[in-house]
């Protein structure tokens, strides 16, 4: 007997065509531009194991292989190191976009596209190109 079910507040992490996921690398003030760059690309947001203990997002989009897997197409790192369980959580078809500012963060070598700076600079710069002001 089923007492009581809670819904999936990231259930929509589950379809989404593009996945912007927050990294400890992240600061909370800067949190607010990745939604904004995952909301014009139509595309959902998540975070890492990380990036959530610190406080950053809902735990329920943790993507990791004890957590969440995910399928999209574009799938953009922002601030992760990229974990051996993050990393096995993301869908090998995906095309993975990191932003980073270590340029030897594991990330970078599995990403197919990379751009090294921070988070505050670059995601505005995307957003720009979308057509979007931050």
């Amino acid at each position: 007997e089923e007492v009581s079910r809670a819904p999936d507040l990231a259930a929509t992490l589950d379809e989404a065509r593009g996945v912007v996921t927050a990294g400890a690398g992240v600061s909370e003030s800067s949190f607010a531009l990745l939604v904004e760059l995952a909301r014009a690309l139509g595309g959902e947001v998540a975070v890492t194991r990380s990036a959530a203990e610190m406080g950053l997002g809902n735990p329920s989009r943790v993507v990791d292989i004890g957590a969440r897997r995910v399928f999209p197409r574009l799938y953009i790192a922002c601030g992760a190191a990229g974990s051996t369980a993050h990393l096995a959580a993301i869908s090998p078809n995906a095309r993975i976009l990191a932003i980073n500012i270590d340029r030897i963060a594991p990330i970078f070598q599995v990403a197919d596209y990379g751009l090294i700076g921070a988070v505050e600079s670059v995601v505005p710069r995307l957003l720009a190109a979308l057509g979007t002001k931050p």
